[in-house]
Formats: structure tokens, sequence, C-alpha cells
């Protein structure tokens, strides 16, 4: 017997036979490895402790609140004009890479509050975040996010326009008597980043399967196969202004745009 997890990649090794009693191909596995990007196989060295020390901010030995803001200010602005040089050659967007930066770093899990004896710290259920960039086409927000992952070799991406539920959540499928379960992009990307491109284009009720699953970061089916994930996914959301409005400028305030891509207040 293997160890297998619903929703990681393996690299399976194995012979291919006719099952007994319906001739469907069956694969007997031999050899189960997980794939080399797998999370549950990285080792913190501690000269990646080194390397990520330059985002920590410089210690400030003052109380002086004004002080420490403008340290935390000047080593931000050092980190995003280092990014905007170098990697993703998008300026003047200060706050698209400072979100991109915090969406990438956030924690599964964090603590609040400090414990007691009397009432044990526990970690919150969810850190992880989402970010959804609403811009005008030619505003560089794709340009600006694949460069960044291209740079740092981390994170998933996919264009909406050609997603499915069958392929961005999960799918069921019949194979001689019984059923079988595939999971899609979305749980795959579990404890990852995923990108989705021109979002507004994604079916309403794809993306309204994900409310629970985004909130508690599990992803429940029930049907012919009853069954569960995690799927802690930090998510890119990439989109031009939904219809009816083509442009940003269209709105008195372009915050309400969202309202057109989430219809839906619990999403």
């Amino acid at each position: 017997d293997f160890e297998v997890k619903p929703n990681q990649h393996y690299r399976i090794e194995g012979y291919v036979y006719n099952h007994p009693k319906n001739s469907t191909a069956t694969l007997l596995a031999q050899k189960v490895v997980p794939k080399e990007d797998n999370i549950d196989d990285f080792k913190l060295t501690e000269e990646m402790k080194d390397q990520f020390k330059v985002f920590q901010v410089p210690e400030v030995d003052t109380d002086n609140m004004e002080t420490k803001k403008e340290v935390i200010d000047n080593h931000l602005n050092m980190l995003i004009k280092d990014l905007e040089d170098n990697v993703t050659f998008v300026y003047q967007r200060r706050a698209v890479h400072l979100a991109l930066l915090l969406t990438y770093h956030s924690c599964l899990r964090y603590y609040f509050r400090e414990g007691t004896p009397d009432r044990p710290a526990l970690p919150e259920p969810r850190g992880w975040m989402e970010i959804t960039m609403i811009g005008d086409t030619g505003q560089a927000k794709s340009q600006l996010v694949d460069n960044f992952m291209n740079y740092v070799g981390l994170g998933n991406s996919a264009s909406a326009e050609a997603l499915k539920r069958t392929g961005f959540t999960y799918n069921m499928q019949k194979m001689g008597d019984k059923w079988f379960l595939t999971w899609g992009m979305y749980p795959l990307s579990d404890r990852r980043l995923l990108k989705i491109d021109e979002f507004s284009a994604m079916d309403a009720d794809t993306f309204g399967t994900l409310t629970e699953a985004r909130t508690s970061g599990v992803l429940k089916v029930h049907g012919m196969v009853n069954t569960e994930t995690n799927a802690r996914v930090r998510l890119v959301l990439l989109t031009n202004p939904a219809k009816p409005r083509r442009s940003l400028a269209e709105f008195t305030y372009p915050v309400e745009s969202i309202k057109y891509l989430l219809p839906e207040s619990s999403d």
C-alpha cells in the first residue's frame, strides 16, 4: 500500500493489465514517488533563512512610531524599486507590487493572540490571502504578475476563458461500475498560489462553488462520490471591468466595479 494524498502530484511506475472481470485497463503500481516540487519535501536551510532576511525590516532602537513607520516605508520602497527595475519592469504601481508580495508571503495560519494557562492560543483558521486586480486594457496587469511569477518560479496560472467547472474544481467519471473523482486546478493548488487571468470571463456559478472552500480551506464534494480535500489557495485574480462597463473611468469610484465581478455578497 502507498500513502497517496488526493491533491498532490506523483510519479507512478507500474504495469498495465486487463481487469479480470471487465477487461478494463488497470494500473498496478510498484513505485509511487512525490514530484520534486512537492511542498512536503521542501526543507528550509540556514542559507535560505539568510536570503529571506532581505525582506525583513531593519531593527530600530526607538519607541517613536513615526520613526518606525519611516523605516518600514523606506525598506518597502527599496524592495519595490528593485522589483520594478529588475523583475517586472512595470513602474508607478507601488500598491500592486506590495499586494502581490503580501499574497505570496501570506501564511496559511497565524496566532492572533498570546495564550494563557486557562485559554491556550489557537491558530486562526485562515491566513492565506487573495487579491483582485481590476484595470483597463493595457495597464500591464498580466506583465507585472507574469514577470514576478517567472522570476520566483512559484505559482500556477490559467485563463478564465478556458476554465470550466470540471477542470477548475473537480470532475466525476464512471469507469465500469465505479465512480471516480478527479480534482481540478484549484484544489491541486493547495498551499500554493494560483493566478487567473481574464477573471470576468469565468462563469459565476463555477466560482460560486468555491465560496465555502475559500473561507474554510476545504473543498467538499457531495454526489456519486462524497469526499473532501484541502484547498488553501492564494488567489490572484486579474481582470478588466466587467460588462456592461468597459472602463474604470465609467465608475464614480473604481472600487464599485467589484460588485459587477462578484454579484454575490458572500464572495
